[in-house]
């Protein structure tokens, strides 16, 4: 069961710019604490 998934991005976004702004930021706390973390390529 996913804990996250960003909301879609209106337009044309870059994947690394999303992943910036919504993905990193919230994979941060859940690496810290050890926990294991699935990412779609």
């Amino acid at each position: 069961m996913p804990l996250w998934v960003s909301d879609v991005e209106p337009g044309s976004i870059h994947d690394i710019t999303a992943a910036c702004a919504h993905a990193l930021p919230a994979l941060y706390p859940a690496c810290a604490r050890g926990l294991p973390v699935l990412a779609d390529p």
